[in-house]
């Protein structure tokens, strides 16, 4: 196959894979957005569990200042001591779980989730617990009354929240941007593999052919990353795209 061949279906072969290449940069764009959609959810998370934790701890507060009153009945003053102190360590393992919300590590999409999948089942476990007062003292039941509303709300901000970063992240973890930006960057290579040319017939060729050469050989590269950027690969597209449209210049000049 002459010079004239291998350049034509090479051209003819570019343009779509041209396509397919904008089309993944674009679905990486929005993979970004998304992502960047759950840093927001995940950090006004951290906040609103932040202000929680400062309320029970407030309750916690006020469970720890009450003294039951002195009974004749040494048994039953115990048992109200009793049931003081597991209400206060109740809070107390509320507190813990509102704050370990805010001390995650972070990792990629599917690490980070599965932390705050964790964390979130057993906030909403023990903030429940919390407030759950059916005890017969009436003091205790007045200061888990005065605070079990403010509680609840804060509780249930931060699990909306988390039902809104949720669906942000099935979005991110089910996307398949990268299975198909690894499947172009093979056709990439193969095109690169395809475009040959014999130096010596063709001396002006050695000054347009190895730029593309090497311009693809770097999209393929980026294209197959573990994590596959948008801006990487719309920069090596650029490149590509200013490579070939000089080799194509010059190839429609002679052909």
């Amino acid at each position: 196959m002459g010079h004239k061949e291998i350049f034509e279906e090479f051209e003819q072969d570019y343009y779509p894979i041209r396509e397919k290449v904008d089309n993944i940069i674009n679905d990486l764009q929005d993979k970004d957005f998304v992502k960047q959609a759950i840093k927001y959810d995940l950090e006004k998370l951290e906040g609103q569990a932040e202000e929680l934790g400062d309320n029970l701890l407030t309750f916690k507060r006020e469970l720890e200042r009450y003294e039951p009153e002195d009974y004749d009945d040494d048994d039953f003053e115990q048992d109200e001591r009793s049931i003081e102190d597991d209400n206060i360590a109740e809070v107390q393992s509320a507190i813990e779980a509102t704050n370990n919300l805010k001390d995650l590590e972070h990792g990629t999409e599917e690490e980070v989730y599965k932390q705050f999948e964790s964390a979130m089942t057993k906030f909403t476990s023990e903030v429940g617990r919390a407030i759950d007062y059916n005890g017969g003292n009436n003091e205790i039941s007045k200061i888990v009354g005065r605070n079990a509303h403010i509680i609840e709300d804060g509780k249930k901000k931060v699990e909306d929240n988390w039902e809104k970063a949720k669906t942000q992240f099935n979005q991110v973890l089910h996307h398949d941007v990268e299975d198909k930006s690894h499947e172009l960057a093979q056709e990439v290579t193969m095109l690169n593999d395809n475009l040959q040319y014999d130096r010596e017939r063709s001396k002006t060729a050695g000054n347009y052919v190895p730029p593309v050469k090497s311009a693809l050989e770097e999209l393929s590269l980026v294209l197959n990353e573990d994590i596959v950027e948008a801006i990487k690969v719309e920069e090596s597209m650029d490149n590509t795209k200013v490579q070939v449209h000089a080799f194509l210049a010059w190839f429609s000049s002679w052909k």
